[in-house]
C-alpha cells in the first residue's frame, strides 16, 4: 500500500494489506501524521465494510452485546458535552440507575454505561 521514501529502508513496505479467505489484514510499520492516518483508516474502514461513527475526536464509544442486552460505554475525553445518538426505550444508565430514552448527553470528562434490553 505504501513504501518508505528514504531512511534505512527506502522502497521497503511501510504499509501492507493482505487478504486471506474472507478477511483482510493491514500492517503499518511507520508513524503517520494525523491527516495520513485519517486517510489510511478511511481505506481500512471501507475494506471492512464499516462506516465511521461521525462522533467527535476524543469521544470514545464501545458497544457490546450480551445474551439479553446491549451495552454502550461512552467516555467523553473532550472539554464539551457530546450527545449520544438516540437510544431505544428501556435503556438504563448503569452508573446512575436512571432511565435514558432518547439522546443521552455525556458531560466533559464523564463516563456513561448504558444498558438496553434485547427485544
Amino acid at each position: 500500500v505504501g513504501t518508505y521514501v528514504d531512511g534505512p529502508a527506502p522502497g521497503a513496505p511501510a504499509i501492507t494489506r493482505h487478504s486471506l479467505g474472507e478477511g483482510t489484514g493491514w500492517y503499518v510499520s511507520t508513524r503517520l501524521d494525523v491527516a495520513a492516518l485519517g486517510t489510511l483508516l478511511g481505506a481500512v474502514y471501507a475494506d471492512a465494510g464499516l462506516t465511521p461513527s461521525g462522533l467527535p475526536e476524543g469521544f470514545e464509544v464501545v458497544r457490546r452485546r450480551g445474551e439479553d442486552a446491549e451495552y454502550v460505554v461512552a467516555i467523553n475525553h473532550t472539554t464539551h458535552e457530546v450527545q449520544l445518538p438516540s437510544l431505544a426505550d428501556g435503556t438504563t444508565d448503569l452508573v446512575t440507575g436512571e432511565a435514558t430514552p432518547g439522546a443521552a448527553p455525556v458531560a466533559p470528562g464523564a463516563v456513561r454505561v448504558l444498558r438496553t434490553p434485547l427485544a
